[in-house]
């Protein structure tokens, strides 16, 4: 989603757009089908790679469904 004068006009705040874009790439990316979780998962121990796929795979779900709402409490005012 752009920045637009439109999107401004409307009463979007640049300064919460991307505070919110910039939350969503980080807590995205921390799940094992992302960069960061795969690195964090092959740096593990071979013997808990599937317990902790598992939960980042958990964690990356919820965050999905959450993490929305949360940025919307946080700088939804803005």
């Amino acid at each position: 989603m752009l920045m637009t004068a439109k999107s401004v006009a409307a009463g979007v705040s640049p300064v919460g757009g991307v505070l919110a874009l910039a939350l969503a790439s980080i807590l995205v990316d921390i799940n094992p089908l992302g960069i960061t979780g795969g690195l964090i998962l092959g740096a593990a121990e071979p013997s808990v790679r599937p317990r902790l796929f598992r939960q980042l795979l958990t964690y990356g779900l919820i965050s999905v469904v959450i993490a929305p709402f949360l940025a919307w409490l946080a700088f939804g005012g803005w």
